[in-house]
């Protein structure tokens, strides 16, 4: 992608990008808070993969198949791939905001995945911030009862 395309395709999430933070704390809502590492872990992986399937294969299926982690981790990272291959969907949306046609398919393939992987990045942005928020509360809920 050129800076012009780079430049609508981030206007273009910051558009979503208040509906990739309710999607993100409804989705943390709905499983166990992860640990301050798991959050970094997370967090970091999502903005320095440079690609999706590292993304996906390297960070959050090892993360889903560890031996140490309960049921409920594993239900929160299988829950995660989901709600990253989800956003597909708006990465093809935007997609077709944008001028050029990829000549190719695999080069369609790959803005596609290029894309997909900056709303990842939002969408894990938020929902950082939202564990950390959760885990702040509960540690503060706990001293209230001490």
């Amino acid at each position: 992608m050129d800076q012009q395309e780079l430049r609508t395709v981030y206007e273009e999430i910051d558009k979503r990008s208040d509906e990739l933070m309710k999607a993100a704390e409804a989705f943390g809502d709905r499983h166990i808070v992860l640990s301050s590492s798991q959050v970094s872990g997370l967090l970091n992986t999502a903005n320095c993969a440079d690609s999706l399937t590292t993304l996906l294969t390297v960070h959050i299926q090892k993360q889903a198949a560890k031996r140490t982690i309960n049921d409920q981790e594993r239900v929160f990272w299988q829950g995660l791939r989901q709600e990253i291959e989800g956003l597909r969907k708006p990465a093809e949306e935007i997609g077709k905001v944008l001028a050029s046609v990829p000549a190719t398919d695999k080069a369609r393939r790959e803005r596609l995945s290029q894309i997909q992987l900056l709303l990842v990045r939002d969408y894990v942005q938020h929902l950082a911030a939202h564990e950390i928020y959760r885990k702040a509360s509960q540690e503060g809920h706990h001293d209230n009862l001490a």
